[in-house]
């Protein structure tokens, strides 16, 4: 029994009959390339569902004739698939093609539900020799094995994923929820690429004769990220991690179990730790370490203790209760917690995660049961079983606290308050309303299907359901999930001192029958590190919608916030509008956030606003700003401001790639001003705003605009005293296409006129013509590379550069110049696209 369906979309038409997306992270290639392809080349994803051997083998072989850009998903119903010598390690690659690879198990028959658990899917290749798993993906195409167990493999390597092309900027590789044991191999789990993950997995008893994890991060704006993983027992070694440059993208090597492996249990080469992206490193606990560096003082919270595993000669690697790995790990991850560990259980259980990847039933934290939605807004003598009286009692514990849902009314229920709010947080209490029977939590990105049953609502306009004050200390935490939110005259949630807080899976506003909060999230004053969704796990996104201000504000001093996977603005459907009326997430005077993968439209200002002077170090990737996900039934979601505005004295903001990559772009499109903005007012202007490899388009203003809204001429000398100091756009020339057998190159030539004796990154965007919105001025469409351009002393530059090209047809081109304060200048003019005559040499990217 083969069940294969296939959907196709394109930007230019108006159904969807299939998406077979299931990965938050693999969204962006095959959304890209069925919009900057065309009408005539409709993207595809397609899945085949298996449950015996000889189908799960013939999927494998499959993905070789797939055409890209698509997403190829093998769907693995729930058993154990005896392969032998039938999985050998052959090369399976698409060739040229742009084709995501994703095995998932834990299937139903029928494919039709889903339980993530490497156990109940077993891969066996009963010790044949020369067997294992071998991928080459092309290009941008991401590799994701999930919910598999890898088993008696004998070969050089189980898993090995390396890259068939250079350009992988944008491609991540990642083994989630898989476990791989017993093997005899060379290395159970290799990657080799841009970026590399290998999250809440188990890698362990393997006969190795090097490290059991080798992981090789190779592009300089991605990085390496191991998290909630158990790498244990395996004979030659642990986890190896090596990178080929330094990198502009912050790693996560955080809550990993790495012990009692053979030879060394942490390797790690060429790494730099003197950079300023570092990898995250705490949180873990190993024994061995091969280094140059002293990993054992680096980062926070490391232990170089045995972690106590339940049964290591039984192959039981839970943990034992009293391990010191038990409720333990850091609070914090750069992508966020996970919500399930390995074996399908609640993540989180305790006052802490623990490390690794199971989580044990240890709970430390004294728990409050709500039983009543009554509420007489009396702090002093609040209702008996009420959320109130949760937390009085939770500010006298003097310890970590949980506050569970069991009221005998049954899901809906409306805890109404007056206009008291509810008591300050001044210690470590979760609120958790996935504890009441009834709540479902969301299935996917892009929309919001949750069942939530708690709605926490003030109908006297109280400033806040919870706030944590500024006075309480810095292990004061506030962890919410799970609710609804409506009426609250500042926000919802104020967090304003303490730290490591989350805010996951909740609903702010679109609540019927209620009024709108002014804002669902306001991080504030002494707060710092706080997690608002996440960017791995749908059921962690909250919706934020319909308030009267900004969707979520940050203007903590500390900074170090994250922002993932929400959806803001939009109606539970994630296609209907339901904007916030000020910017959907708006920073003022706060440093090093990230903003990436949320939802952001029809919001009544700026899809995403940057300002003040103690905004540094933003960081804004990988969103859809102005643009639904299910993009082709809502084609437009545009916010009735810019789509990110970066201003007022902004310093060092990221918009897209970093200075040397192509990874990290948004999508921002159908704003009613610019796509992005670089503004300021007077001398206090925003500058070293990178505005690098994202998709613009339909935005009433310039793709890319500095200053006032509107084209702005080129300066007689740069830098100028304007936003991103003014830096001059390059003036294009001519372009020519030559398509051959071996592929299609644009031939670009042009000028730039800027600051003397200084090398600029030229970036050149491909559109289907000149003109529309962008008036002489080009429209960031496709980012199809970038070259460097290098001035002379009176500040002039001369290029001529190929760029290769997916687009077979002319078009139009423009190009943008970042120097190398990171400033990037306006979109440039547009000039159309002629099409060279066969023989006219093709220049590779750089200068001939």
């Amino acid at each position: 029994m083969a069940v294969r369906t296939v959907g196709f979309r394109n930007s230019l038409q108006t159904t969807v009959v299939v998406w077979e997306i299931t990965v938050r992270h693999l969204i962006y290639p095959l959304l890209l390339g069925a919009w900057l392809l065309g009408a005539t080349t409709p993207a595809n994803a397609a899945s085949v569902c298996v449950d015996t051997v000889s189908e799960l083998l013939s999927a494998i072989n499959d993905y070789d004739d797939q055409t890209g850009p698509s997403t190829y998903t093998i769907k693995v119903v729930r058993g154990t698939y005896a392969v032998g010598a039938g999985l050998i390690s052959t090369v399976h690659d698409a060739g040229f093609e742009e084709v995501t690879f994703q095995l998932l198990g834990g299937y139903s028959a029928n494919c039709t539900s889903r339980t993530i658990n490497p156990a109940n899917t077993v891969i066996d290749a009963a010790g044949q020799a020369n067997t294992g798993l071998v991928l080459q993906p092309a290009f941008n195409a991401d590799v994701l094995i999930e919910g598999v167990t890898f088993t008696r493999f004998n070969s050089a390597n189980a898993l090995y994923v390396q890259f068939l092309t250079n350009d992988t900027d944008d491609a991540t590789y990642r083994v989630r929820y898989s476990a791989f044991s017993g093997n005899a191999v060379g290395t159970a789990v290799n990657l080799t690429g841009s970026s590399v993950a290998v999250t809440n997995s188990l890698i362990a008893a393997n006969q190795t004769s090097g490290a059991a994890v080798k992981l090789f991060h190779r592009g300089s704006n991605e990085n390496t990220f191991v998290t909630n993983t158990t790498i244990a027992a395996n004979t030659g070694g642990g986890l190896s991690i090596e990178y080929s440059s330094p990198t502009s993208r912050k790693g996560d090597i955080s809550n990993n179990i790495i012990y009692g492996n053979g030879g060394f249990d942490l390797a790690f080469a060429n790494y730099d730790l003197a950079g300023s992206m570092v990898p995250q490193f705490n949180g873990n606990t190993f024994g061995t370490v091969q280094s140059i560096y002293n990993w054992s003082s680096f980062g926070t919270g490391n232990l170089q203790s045995n972690p106590l595993f339940l049964d290591v000669a039984g192959g039981n690697f839970r943990l034992n209760p009293n391990s010191p790995a038990v409720n333990s790990a850091t609070p914090f991850q750069i992508n966020g917690l996970p919500s399930r560990d390995l074996d399908g259980g609640e993540r989180v259980v305790g006052s802490n995660m623990d490390r690794g990847a199971y989580e044990t039933d240890v709970d430390d934290r004294t728990t409050f049961i709500v039983t009543t939605s009554a509420d007489n807004g009396n702090n002093t003598s609040p209702t008996a079983g009420s959320l109130r009286a949760g937390m009085k009692a939770a500010n006298s514990a003097g310890g970590p606290y949980l506050i569970k849902f069991n009221i005998a009314a049954g899901c809906p229920f409306l805890i109404t308050m007056n206009s008291t709010p509810m008591l300050d947080i001044v210690g470590n209490v979760t609120i958790d309303g996935t504890t009441q029977p009834g709540w479902v939590g969301n299935s996917e990105f892009g929309r919001f299907d949750a069942t939530l049953c708690g709605v926490v609502y003030s109908s006297s306009a109280a400033p806040y359901a919870f706030r944590v004050p500024s006075s309480a200390p810095t292990s004061a935490r506030l962890v919410v999930k799970g609710l609804m939110f409506a009426g609250f005259a500042e926000a919802a949630i104020v967090l304003a001192g303490g730290d490591n807080h989350r805010v996951q899976g909740n609903q702010f506003g679109a609540v019927p029958f209620t009024v709108a909060n002014a804002q669902g999230i306001k991080v504030t004053t002494s707060a710092g590190n706080a997690m608002i969704g996440s960017a791995n796990d749908p059921e962690l996104a909250n919706m934020i919608s319909g308030g009267t201000s900004s969707g979520i504000t940050l203007d903590n001093v500390a900074g170090g916030n994250t922002v993932a996977g929400n959806l803001i603005g939009f109606a539970a459907d994630g296609i209907a509008g339901l904007g916030n009326g000020a910017n959907g997430i708006n920073i003022f005077n706060s440093p090093s956030n990230l903003i990436e993968y949320n939802y952001v439209g029809y919001n009544q200002q700026d899809g995403v606003g940057v300002s003040g002077i103690g905004s540094t170090n933003n960081t804004v990737v990988y969103n859809l700003i102005g643009k639904s996900a299910y993009f082709s039934l809502s084609e437009d979601a545009g916010n009735l401001g810019d789509g990110v505005e970066v201003g007022f004295g902004a310093t060092n903001t990221f918009v897209g790639a970093s200075e040397s990559g192509t990874a990290g772009g948004n999508i921002v499109a159908n704003n009613d001003g610019a796509g992005v903005r670089v503004s300021g007012l007077g001398s206090t202007f925003a500058s070293r705003t990178r505005v690098l490899a994202n998709t613009m388009y339909a935005n009433t203003g310039l793709d890319i605009d500095l200053g006032s809204a509107g084209p702005t001429a080129n300066v007689a000398t740069n830098p100028g005293n304007a936003p991103n100091h003014a830096q001059n756009y390059p003036e294009l020339s001519a372009a020519q296409l030559q398509v051959t057998s071996g592929g299609s190159q644009i031939l670009v030539d042009g000028s730039l006129h800027s600051a003397p004796n200084a090398t600029f990154r030229i970036d050149v965007y491909w559109d289907f013509a000149c003109g529309g919105e962008a008036g002489d001025r080009g429209e960031a469409y496709d980012d199809i590379g970038h070259a460097e351009a290098f001035t002379d002393a009176s500040g002039n530059a001369t290029f001529q550069f190929g760029l290769s090209t997916a687009h077979t047809t002319p078009g139009a081109v423009s190009a943008t110049a970042t120097n190398a304060n990171g400033e990037t200048s306006e979109i440039g003019n547009c000039i159309a696209v002629s099409t060279s005559p066969t023989g006219l040499p093709i220049f590779a990217n750089g200068f001939e």
